[in-house]
């Protein structure tokens, strides 16, 4: 599963960014690691972009850069 399925109001756990080029480095710096815990915020009407609390800031991604967030398998939840 990938961060991009991910419901507003629900949180997982990095597994891994998938890819070793710019783009997938860029979302590793933005707090994108293996064993983060991420939330869905919010989502735009279209459903895209949508924003993510990861490592303690807010981070607005649209579906093709979260696609590349692979989260760890039964790790979803309200965040509750």
């Amino acid at each position: 599963m990938n961060l991009s399925v991910l419901a507003v109001g629900q949180s997982a756990r990095v597994r891994e960014v998938a890819g070793a080029d710019g783009g997938a480095q860029r979302l590793r710096d933005l707090g994108f690691l293996a064993g983060a815990e991420v939330r869905c915020l919010f989502a735009h009407p279209t459903g895209d972009p949508r924003a993510y609390l990861v490592g303690g800031g807010v981070i607005a991604l649209d579906h093709t850069a979260a696609a590349r967030v692979l989260l760890e398998n039964g790790g979803v939840g309200t965040g509750e």
